[in-house]
Order: C-alpha cells, then structure tokens, then sequence
C-alpha cells in the first residue's frame, strides 16, 4: 500500500468520527435549547396564575367580589387558578338595602386541611350556608365587606409568617 493513500484514508476516517462528534453536539445543543423554551413557556403561566393570585388578593383586600366574579366570567384561567368560585346570588332581593349584593362563593380547600369550616362574622354580611361537604369545598354567602374588614393580620404559610 502507498504511504499517500493509508494518510489520505486516514484523514477521512478522522474527518468522518469528527463529523460524528459534531452531530451528537448538535443533538445536545438542541435538545437543550428545546427544554429551556418547555420551561420559559412554563414560568410564563405561571407568573400568569401569580397574576391572578394576585388580583385576587387585592379584590379581597378592597372587598370587591363583583371584579372576582366578572374575572371568572371572561377568562377560564381565572376560574380554574383561583381558590374561590365567585358567583352573584340574583333571586334575592334586599328592597331594604340596595346597595346589598350578595355573592355565592364556593371554598373548595386542599387536602391538607382537616376538619370542617368554621366562617365568622357578622350576619349581615357572610353567612355560612354548610360545611364542608365530603368533596372537600364550602359555600358561604357574603357582601364582601367581611374580605375588606378581615383581611389584614398575619399569616402563617408553610412556616413562612407574611404580614398583610
């Protein structure tokens, strides 16, 4: 065999297994480049749910069900991410006090809460209607203005204190 022939096979055989390399590379790199799009996209509805997490927080702060109740109307994320089902009770009627506008609002709690419900304020303004039920969710009746008046205090999550 000739010396030039053995070095030019040679060169090709390298050529070839780095080649090869290149493309595993590739594969990598791609397949890599492929998850971090999967998770952008996964912390962008997730700052979506925190989004209305949020607004929910801040209606219940000002006592504004109805803005909860028309966000659960319009968008089905909101109904699905938030922690209540808001829903305006319309076959009652307070001649007596117009600017009552009572909510139905379904409380459906995880299941590390044990135990039953126990709702506290003034009748006038929420009433719980039942217990929890064996689904895990309670439905109580209120204005909103139980949210406002007992909103702030602090709050224990998972050993984590937060003040509001």
């Amino acid at each position: 065999m000739e010396k030039s022939l053995v070095k030019k096979a040679f060169d090709e055989a390298s050529k070839d297994i780095e080649k090869e390399k290149r493309e595993k590379i590739k594969k990598i790199i791609l397949e890599t480049l492929r998850r971090k799009e999967e998770k952008k996209e996964r912390v962008s509805q997730l700052q979506k749910e925190i989004k209305i997490l949020n607004k929910d927080l801040e209606d219940f702060k000002q006592g504004r069900l109805d803005l909860i109740e028309e966000r659960q109307k319009v968008d089905e994320l909101a109904r699905k991410i938030s922690v209540v089902k808001v829903e305006k009770v319309i076959h009652e009627h307070h001649y007596d006090r117009p600017w009552y506008q009572p909510y139905w609002i379904t409380y459906t709690h995880s299941d590390d809460c044990a135990g039953s419900a126990t709702w506290t304020s003034d009748s006038s303004d929420t009433t719980l209607v039942n217990g929890f039920s064996e689904t895990g969710s309670s439905i109580l009746l209120s204005t909103g203005t139980g949210f406002h008046n007992n909103f702030s205090g602090s709050y224990d999550i998972n050993g984590l204190i937060i003040n509001l």
